[in-house]
């Protein structure tokens, strides 16, 4: 038998263990809704991936949440699930916030109240149906919204997904090249 400290490594104790130094090893890294790195998984392996230039004495940091959200829906989403106030450069200075919600109000409310029913038709698997109410909402709004809305890039994000699905390769493609500029 092989034992790790103590602990009697077994098909049961051995995941327990990897989940624990894992999440070790992640509480050391802390929070930024501007991060310099993201967490990447290959196959089983997880591994931290610069997103930008990171300092020489910079403190590395992952985003816990989605950081295509408004300052005051991230600062709710973090105080509820880790219970701290993110106080980072982005969220005092909300600078991104207007990008968000850029466009006529009325327009990226009725985007955002169809975002449920793509949710819906994701857990079906149901990609015809989310190709087509993307690409109806996208065409309409073209116009009216920019991509850097959060509403519509999230229907932009699920148009790509849903071509993706169904090898619309072309199609994925230009959904894709819209969010290239609003992410960065």
């Amino acid at each position: 038998m092989r034992y790790l400290r103590g602990v009697e490594l077994t098909p049961i104790t051995l995941p327990l263990l990897l989940r624990l130094r894992f999440s070790f090893s992640m509480s050391l890294l802390n929070h930024s809704c501007d991060p310099n790195s993201t967490i990447v998984f290959e196959g089983k392996q997880l591994q931290l991936h610069a997103v930008r230039q990171i300092q020489v004495d910079e403190e590395l940091t992952v985003s816990y949440i989605d950081v295509m959200a408004t300052s005051q829906e991230r600062q709710r989403q973090l105080e509820k699930q880790y219970c701290f106030v993110c106080d980072c450069k982005r969220c005092e200075m909300a600078d991104k916030d207007s990008n968000l919600l850029a466009g006529e109000e009325h327009a990226w409310k009725e985007v955002e109240e169809s975002i449920p029913k793509v949710e819906e038709f994701q857990s079906a698997g149901k990609w015809e149906e989310i190709a087509d109410l993307c690409q109806d909402i996208l065409e309409k709004y073209r116009d009216v919204l920019p991509d850097t809305n959060l509403h519509l890039l999230k229907m932009l994000d699920a148009a790509m997904d849903a071509c993706v699905h169904l090898a619309r390769w072309e199609d994925a493609l230009g959904y894709g090249v819209r969010t290239l500029q609003p992410y960065q």
